[in-house]
């Protein structure tokens, strides 16, 4: 796993990321790439080391299915930004799935980066502030795996 250094925006004010705001053709798009290649493919000797079985693929002799977990995160938070009017099979069963799913795993991951607080003098208060700088996982090198 390469790890990458990376300084994170606030997405408050003037650095909102193309994945905030109301869904649109362009942002559904990008959530799309986020976790399209999540479903792959591995040797049985990969899957026999797994801590967890999974199952064989159908025709493909020595082949098993996974999906990495940051994988199935990125669709679960992509699916909660989305109004279960847009997509009728949403039910409220798998949005609280998703939701829990998501809390269990950034409890796991308990990311511990410490974000400083600054006055903010359009709020009157002292906020956490962004810019912060993360030690992260390369979610490129993750991805370009996973294709």
């Amino acid at each position: 796993i390469k790890f990458k250094s990376l300084v994170s925006t606030a997405g408050i004010e003037g650095d909102v990321s193309l994945y905030q705001g109301r869904p649109t053709n362009e942002s559904d798009k990008l959530w799309e790439e986020l976790h399209k290649y999540g479903v792959t493919r591995i040797p049985m000797s990969e899957a026999a080391q797994l801590a967890n079985r999974t199952t064989p693929i159908p025709g493909e002799p020595g082949q098993y299915v996974v999906i990495l977990e940051v994988f199935q995160q990125l669709h679960c938070l992509n699916d909660t930004t989305t109004s279960p009017d847009d997509i009728p099979e949403l039910s409220m069963k798998h949005t609280d799935h998703c939701i829990d799913s998501i809390r269990q795993s950034l409890m796991c991951s308990s990311e511990i980066t410490p974000l400083p607080y600054a006055w903010w003098p359009k709020y009157e208060r002292v906020l956490p502030t962004a810019g912060v700088t993360h030690t992260c996982r390369d979610f490129e090198a993750i991805r370009d795996w996973e294709k």
